[in-house]
């Protein structure tokens, strides 16, 4: 689907502020004045007005050209938390500097005035950054629109802008709540947990053979039976122990107009999205079952990162089919 066009934007907007709104009416009354009376003081401080408003309208034009914009989005933001969001300018010009530049950053529909920064000078050929604080309060995709770079530069008499589109989409992760406990239910041997004797250090995963100590190993690893069968030092050797493997389950069927479901996903989502980073920072395989998806189960971050996001994404389903989970691994239904 062609998404909607964008309505047409003057490659400039002036704006006169209220000490404008005075220089003006002076001007004018000073320019009846020297009219009715023909005195040539008056004509002169006339012209001293005016040109004070046609340099005003040069410099501001010259601050505002050849600085570029750009947005700079966290790689990750939580709805309920503060995060940062760069916003820079660059002048592009050989020689001249940008004064007293104002960076507005919008929403999707312009309306919304998201953040602003203030830079006070830009120099020639340099580059400035700032940031403004974002605190999301949903989770799921936030648009973000155009950036407007405005002045009131030199006498602050006329506020010219013009806008940059700069769409662009952060997904906002689930607010941060305590994971649930850990009980799942268990599809299968590679999904039982560890035994106690696979929590001792050196001796996890199963024995695949000995051989002679060198230089380096980990004296953990040293089979002590064996060492004083053959007196000399042997370790054993381990397979690496499988990573248990866990889907979390969220039925997201039901109806989006109902604000007491959408409300109850948004806690079944919170819980999911807590367990999925504690599964994780232990080293487990995590999948995420939803319904009418499936996200096979993986180690790593960028793993959890696809977890999260597709919960922090995940709607509700009118007609969806229940959610389906692996066989072959642990399943942790979040009701």
């Amino acid at each position: 689907m062609a998404s909607p066009a964008r309505p047409w934007r003057p490659p400039r907007r002036l704006k006169i502020t209220r000490a404008g709104r005075w220089y003006i009416a002076l001007t004018l009354g000073v320019g009846a004045a020297a009219l009715n009376t023909g005195n040539n003081l008056l004509f002169l401080v006339l012209g001293l007005l005016l040109a004070g408003i046609l340099l005003s309208g040069f410099l501001s034009e010259w601050a505002l050209q050849r600085i570029r914009v750009e947005r700079r989005l966290p790689s990750s933001a939580r709805a309920g938390e503060t995060s940062l969001v760069g916003l820079v300018a660059r002048n592009g010009n050989r020689f001249w500097s940008s004064f007293s530049l104002v960076v507005e950053d919008r929403g999707e529909d312009d309306a919304v005035v998201r953040g602003k920064v203030f830079f006070l000078k830009v120099g020639a050929q340099e580059t400035r950054e700032s940031a403004y604080s974002l605190k999301p309060e949903h989770r799921g995709e936030l648009k973000f629109g155009s950036v407007k770079l405005l002045t009131r530069f030199p006498f602050g008499l006329f506020e010219k802008s013009r806008e940059v589109d700069l769409e662009a989409t952060l997904v906002v992760w689930p607010r941060r709540v305590p994971a649930p406990r850990y009980a799942p239910r268990s599809a299968g041997p590679e999904s039982e947990e560890p035994t106690r004797r696979q929590n001792i250090p050196g001796a996890d995963g199963e024995l695949r053979g000995l051989r002679d100590f060198r230089s380096g190993d980990n004296a953990r690893l040293i089979h002590w039976k064996a060492s004083a069968r053959h007196q000399k030092l042997i370790v054993a050797e381990r397979e690496r122990p499988r990573r248990r493997r866990l889907v979390i389950v969220v039925d997201n069927r039901g109806d989006p107009a109902d604000a007491d479901g959408v409300r109850l996903l948004d806690s079944r989502v919170e819980r999911a999205a807590a367990l999925a980073e504690r599964h994780a920072s232990e080293g487990g395989e995590i999948g995420l079952a939803t319904s009418g998806a499936l996200l096979a189960p993986a180690a790593g971050p960028g793993q959890l990162r696809a977890v999260v996001s597709a919960l922090a994404c995940l709607g509700t389903s009118r007609d969806g089919p229940a959610p389906h989970a692996p066989r072959d691994a642990a399943v942790m239904a979040i009701s």
